[in-house]
C-alpha cells in the first residue's frame, strides 16, 4: 500500500522536534545546557553581587539558577525550532512543501522525500497509532514518521493502513 502527501515547512520543523523530544541523545544536550546555562547565571550574579555580604551573595546566586532552569526550556525549545527551521528552508531549497511518498512493504515501511529515501525495518518499529494529525510511526533507528490525515482517501483507507503495517510489523523477523 502506497500513499503520498504534501508536508508544509512547518510539519517538518514539528516532526523533528518531536523526534528530538523523544531523543535519549537530545535529552542529555538539553539537560547539559540547562545545567551549564544555569552556572554561568548563578557564577554572574555571584560576581555582581560582590559587594554584599555572602549570605546574601549565595541565595541571590541560588536564586538566578534556580530562574535560569525554568526558563532555560522555553529558551532552548525556540532556539531549536529556529535552527531546524533554517535547515528545513536549506533542505526543501525555498519551497513551501515537501511531497512525501510512504510504502507498506513486506522488508518495512518505505519512504520517499526529495532525492532520499528510507527504510523503516519492521524490527525497530517501536509504536504505529492513528493520532489527530494522521498515523505516527516511532522507530528505534529513524526517529518519528508521521503520515498526515490528508494522504488517507477515507478512515476507512486509515484503518486499512494500520492494518497492514501490524500484519507487517507482527510477521517481521526479529
Amino acid at each position: 500500500m502506497r500513499v503520498q502527501f504534501e508536508a508544509t515547512l512547518e510539519e517538518v520543523v514539528d516532526v523533528q522536534m518531536r523526534s528530538m523530544a523523544r531523543s535519549a541523545v537530545a535529552r542529555r544536550w538539553r539537560r547539559r545546557s540547562t545545567l551549564i546555562f544555569a552556572l554561568f547565571v548563578g557564577l554572574t550574579v555571584f560576581l555582581l553581587t560582590h559587594s554584599r555580604p555572602l549570605l546574601v551573595q549565595l541565595p541571590l546566586a541560588l536564586a538566578g539558577a534556580g530562574l535560569a532552569v525554568l526558563l532555560y526550556p522555553r529558551l532552548y525549545q525556540r532556539s531549536a525550532q529556529k535552527r531546524l527551521r533554517q535547515l528545513a528552508e536549506q533542505y526543501l531549497g525555498g519551497a513551501a512543501t515537501v511531497e512525501i511518498q510512504v510504502e507498506l512493504a513486506a522488508e518495512g515501511m518505505r519512504v520517499h522525500q526529495r532525492n532520499t529515501d528510507l527504510l523503516f525495518p519492521w524490527a525497530d518499529v517501536e509504536q504505529i497509532e492513528q493520532t489527530e494529525a494522521g498515523v505516527e510511526v516511532v522507530s528505534a533507528s529513524e526517529g518519528l514518521l508521521v503520515v498526515r490525515r490528508r494522504a488517507f482517501a477515507s478512515d476507512e483507507e486509515i484503518e486499512q493502513f494500520l492494518a497492514l503495517a501490524q500484519q507487517y510489523q507482527e510477521t517481521a523477523p526479529g
